[in-house]
């Protein structure tokens, strides 16, 4: 399959750059909270501290351990999976279509409750600590990946009921 084969496949393609992009997001931002600073690669570190001082972020300045629990689920399961589910849009693998719809689920879960988090919480900061421009920024850091998993939720689900077949269970039969 070449690179030709999944441009005429323009979600798959999406999905092939989405995963690639956030594999590099979590791999040298989001899994530097979880290293120690000194075990941590130099990139890992500078990324970091490039968006905390860029975003004024409190959730990757001071991570709640909420968060520090989304950020080991997003490094054990998700950053293997952005390999695994790149190559597979890549091939046209229908395999990929469960798990991105887990992917879907469990992303746009945890990045809801980070967005509440980012509009509601943090009251115990100043509005020098975190204005009320920094929420609205971060805001909008965070929705796509909010709205892309959502939206991967509805196309898995939809590409899975064409590939189930009608009639294999009947409804009735079963009452």
């Amino acid at each position: 399959m070449s690179l030709k084969g999944i441009s005429k496949r323009p979600l798959d393609c999406f999905y092939f750059i989405y995963f690639i992009i956030h594999a590099f997001v979590t791999a040298f931002i989001d899994i530097g909270i979880i290293i120690p600073r000194d075990y941590r690669l130099k990139i890992q570190s500078n990324l970091l501290d490039l968006h905390v001082s860029m975003n004024n972020d409190p959730l990757l300045k001071n991570p709640p351990a909420w968060f520090v629990s989304f950020v080991v689920i997003e490094g054990i399961f998700q950053l293997p999976f952005f390999v695994v589910g790149a190559i597979a849009f890549y091939r046209d693998s229908k395999k990929v279509y469960i798990p991105t719809l887990v992917y879907g689920v469990n992303a746009s879960l945890t990045t809801l409750a980070c967005l509440i988090e980012i509009t509601y919480g943090f009251r115990n900061l100043s509005p020098e600590e975190l204005s009320d421009g920094d929420r609205v920024g971060l805001f909008w850091v965070y929705f796509p990946t909010f709205v892309i998993p959502l939206f991967m939720i509805v196309d898995m689900m939809r590409r899975l009921w064409v590939l189930v077949p009608s009639g294999v269970v009947d409804d009735k039969k079963t009452r």
